[in-house]
């Protein structure tokens, strides 16, 4: 990727040393961003490559998130990216869609939209553009197609801003006019769209309305299997579904039991398989997991440990009961 051998000249690298610590139950933790990254979050595993929002300190970007890359899954050398002149507006959310190609969320615009970048060249192509809110993409496996989450800027319900939407399936980013399906009724405050390795189902989180408690639901796209489905329950807030590459379990992020950790969860509920991966530090607030690309690691971004949000490899991680 010449662009980012650019930026890395142009900016500096921001790796550091690594540090290393068991959780309590032997999973290792390893950081990937020096503390020189700030409020790195979001992260997405495309072979070698990696992909996250991130505020680099010192590079005069002022205070606003941008999207930062790795020419290696363990984040070394890891640059934020920049834009000529003022930039009030942040950039989150960014997936790989294939190589050297992603997809993300910002609010440049005003609201926030949905857009595909070319980090070889850098160009920027806006996915469409409307009164609403799009965010959080999704791109469909072995598919032209694109889930997301849509949302009114002016609703006046309480609760997460950009976590209480509708989950919106474009078929065929390419097709003119583009065609939206609504996945989800209003009904449903949902967010964080995540598709199985087949392509044919979704796990999404979704808030309830009267404690704002966090439960995530899965959903097929075959004919008849139309409607939502809750796989987990309790009092608690259960955020960012990943499913595994063979399809039989989802990790997510969760405060359950009062401590944040990283879960597993059978796609057809908790009843048929729950597990803990790890605890996060005592106090830290451990969110948005994903999986290294050969399916033996996660990358999660984490405040504990030293208190800068990075970005931490758990590694050594327990054998799957389910």
């Amino acid at each position: 990727m010449a662009l980012l051998a650019l930026l890395a000249g142009a900016l500096g690298s921001c790796d550091g040393s690594q540090v290393v610590r068991p959780a309590d139950n032997g999973v290792l933790w390893t950081r990937l961003t020096s503390t020189g990254i700030q409020n790195a979050i979001y992260p997405d595993v495309l072979a070698d490559s990696m992909v996250f929002t991130a505020i680099g300190r010192d590079l005069g970007f002022g205070f606003w998130d941008r999207l930062a890359f790795s020419l290696a899954e363990d984040g070394a050398g890891a640059v934020v990216t920049g834009f000529l002149g003022a930039s009030p507006w942040t950039d989150y959310r960014p997936r790989w869609v294939r190589s050297a190609m992603i997809v993300y969320e910002s609010n440049r615009g005003g609201d926030f939209d949905i857009y595909y970048r070319d980090v070889d060249t850098f160009d920027d192509h806006r996915l469409f553009t409307s009164p609403l809110n799009e965010t959080a993409p999704a791109p469909r496996p072995n598919a032209p197609g694109l889930a997301y989450v849509e949302y009114d800027n002016n609703a006046s319900t309480a609760g997460s801003a950009n976590l209480r939407g509708r989950v919106v399936l474009i078929p065929d980013t390419a097709a003119v006019p583009l065609e939206r399906i609504y996945l989800t009724p209003d009904t449903l405050r949902c967010g964080e769209p995540a598709w199985d390795p087949t392509g044919q189902r979704l796990a999404f989180s979704v808030e309830n309305s009267a404690d704002f408690t966090r439960h995530l639901y899965t959903m097929s796209l075959a004919p008849g299997d139309s409607l939502p489905v809750q796989i987990t329950t309790g009092a608690s807030h259960d955020f960012s579904p990943r499913w595994s590459a063979d399809g039989n379990r989802i990790l997510f992020a969760s405060d359950r039991t009062g401590r944040w950790g990283l879960w597993l969860v059978h796609p057809s509920g908790e009843a048929n398989g729950l597990q803990l991966i790890s605890f996060d530090d005592r106090g830290g607030v451990v969110l948005t997991p994903a999986w290294t690309s050969d399916g033996l690691g996660i990358i999660a971004s984490s405040n504990g440990r030293g208190g800068v949000r990075s970005l931490w490899l758990l590694s050594n991680l327990p054998v799957f009961d389910f």
